[in-house]
């Protein structure tokens, strides 16, 4: 071999050896080629945290990647990206799939931190036959058979129907008259009407208003909450006793909520905020608005209504401030942290965002993410954790993950639902159409 070439072989494998090296640095300092445009361009990364995970499969691009979760790591991160669109799919056996379209930047890292996988089969188990309708109590669901009997453990109460329940306290109703029970005992059912119409002869002049709403006390098993148009009073079923807790002398009283130890009363065009424990009333005018379906938040500084025409608002306490949605929602309500809302505005989820939100998805107060979902008719909108929704369609039990990208993640849970109630974000009871009560563990 002539020494010219022997220089030239030389000299074009000390130009690879740097270039490659070079290459080699960049990658190492997370940055790749990018064979679209030929630029050498700073990586990003995919973060996913998801359970369960045993068993669980992880396709980015259809290439296999080792989920890297471990007793003491959690998540896995999927990094030397290029910056780009990446179709994800997680799957197990089993399990319902999750799939997404992820958007890639250069030097950042997209993060999608609360993935369920939910199965296609929950385990179930059968709680009783017969079931008309049923309520959850702290320990065990309470439930009327279709002979019209309400049915707690072993204690049965003919020709009752559960209003509200809270403990082993509750309100019911039959076709007449309205009771108050405690389940534990099939002989304290109380007729609260027939009480109430009893006591109220008692004030100076007589009342002669016929109630109109009750509520339980928040933190007292033996008191309801009763109002008439006019007034609301404090029916102390043990004692027994009436007294009138405020009295208006203008507006009908629209309905009443109790949050906490607050009842948000409802007089059209202002709230009345009454404090059970203080006994203190604060009125606020609603700023060129009237209200009906009120929905306070825990705390009572929030409280979401709807005007006569069927637009959600929002009215803040603290600063006495409306906002209005532009919406006409058939269903609203707070998530779990009310920091945002959900609404169901035919076959589209809006979750807007009361507060800055910086979670995977970033979102400024009063953005939104909407959720568009195949045709259907839709109802039952309930939470199920921080970021699912569960719903029925038709009568089949979904659930929907709170996130916009494309694919939207819902999966069917179970068929042939009436109703459904949600015990904790694990835990589901549902009645069929067969008229059967399950609880289902997710």
């Amino acid at each position: 071999m002539k020494l010219g070439t022997r220089r030239g072989m030389f000299y074009l494998s000390t130009l690879m050896f740097i270039v490659f090296g070079a290459y080699l640095v960049l990658i190492a300092q997370g940055y790749v080629l990018d064979f679209k445009t030929f630029h050498v361009v700073k990586t990003g990364a995919i973060f996913l945290d998801f359970e369960p995970t045993k068993d669980a499969s992880l396709l980015v691009n259809g290439v296999t990647k080792k989920i890297g979760t471990t007793f003491i790591n959690q998540g896995t991160l999927v990094k030397n990206l290029a910056p780009g669109s990446y179709h994800v799919l997680l799957s197990k056996p089993g399990y319902a799939s999750w799939e997404k379209t992820l958007d890639v930047s250069s030097g950042l890292v997209t993060p999608r931190t609360a993935i369920r996988l939910f199965p296609k089969d929950p385990s179930s188990t059968l709680i009783a036959k017969s079931v008309s309708s049923f309520w959850l109590s702290d320990k065990e669901p309470a439930f009327q058979n279709t002979s019209g009997t309400l049915i707690y453990g072993k204690t049965e109460f003919p020709s009752l129907s559960l209003v509200s329940i809270r403990g082993t306290s509750a309100l019911a109703r039959s076709q007449t008259s309205s009771f108050s029970l405690d389940l534990n005992d099939a002989s304290s059912s109380l007729n609260v009407i027939k009480l109430f119409d009893t006591l109220k002869k008692r004030f100076t002049p007589p009342v002669t208003a016929q109630a109109v709403h009750m509520e339980l006390h928040p933190f007292s098993s033996n008191k309801v909450l009763i109002s008439t148009p006019s007034a609301l009073y404090l029916l102390d079923t043990k004692r027994p006793s009436l007294d009138r807790l405020f009295l208006s002398s203008s507006s009908p009283i629209v309905d009443f909520k109790t949050t906490g130890s607050d009842v948000v009363i409802n007089l059209k065009t202002r709230f009345v905020v009454l404090n059970l424990v203080f006994q203190t009333l604060t009125s606020y005018t609603i700023p060129s608005e009237t209200a009906r379906d009120i929905l306070p938040s825990s705390d009572g500084n929030t409280i979401l209504f709807l005007n006569p025409n069927g637009f959600l608002f929002r009215y803040n306490r603290d600063t006495n401030l409306l906002r209005a949605f532009g919406e006409k929602p058939s269903e609203f309500l707070f998530s779990p942290e009310e920091k945002r809302i959900a609404e169901r505005i035919g076959n589209t989820i809006v979750i807007t965002y009361l507060d800055p939100w910086n979670n995977d998805l970033r979102k400024k107060p009063y953005e939104k993410t909407l959720l568009v979902l195949p045709q259907g008719t839709y109802h039952s909108l309930a939470w199920l954790d921080s970021e699912h929704l569960l719903l029925l369609k038709d009568r089949d039990l979904f659930v929907l993950e709170i996130d916009d990208a494309k694919p939207i993640t819902m999966s069917v849970l179970a068929r042939n639902i009436t109703s459904f109630r949600v015990k904790d974000s694990n835990t589901l009871f549902v009645l069929t159409d067969n008229h059967e009560l399950w609880k289902m563990d997710l």
